[in-house]
């Protein structure tokens, strides 16, 4: 087990909460470059508490879980590509953010115990 720093604390709709929380885990869990959030809202698969291990990339795939800012918001969605659109949909398919930039796909959703 090592000891991990978490980026920040995030929800589906409101800006990311800087955090020094640590957390520790599996190294195994994570590649060189990945970043740790904490979910503080349940959001599909994603309950309270859970740590995402995010790659930093800037593009996904339609349906991915992906991390987005939008000005000076950071946002966590579906990302939606089909049909020209760029956006960050929520669960109910609404969309939360049109044109965002894509910051990280999140890889793996750990649940907190």
């Amino acid at each position: 087990m090592k000891e991990f720093p978490v980026k920040g604390i995030i929800s589906p709709h409101e800006p990311v909460h800087p955090t020094d929380d640590m957390v520790t885990l599996p190294p195994d869990l994570l590649a060189p470059g990945d970043v740790i959030y904490r979910a503080r809202e349940d959001f599909d698969d994603v309950k309270i508490g859970d740590y995402l291990i995010c790659e930093p990339r800037h593009d996904a795939s339609t349906g991915e879980l992906v991390i987005v800012q939008s000005g000076s918001l950071i946002y966590l969605g579906r990302w939606w590509g089909k049909h020209g659109l760029r956006e960050v949909r929520g669960m109910d398919q609404r969309t939360l953010v049109s044109n965002p930039v894509i910051l990280a796909v999140v890889q793996l959703i750990v649940r907190s115990s």
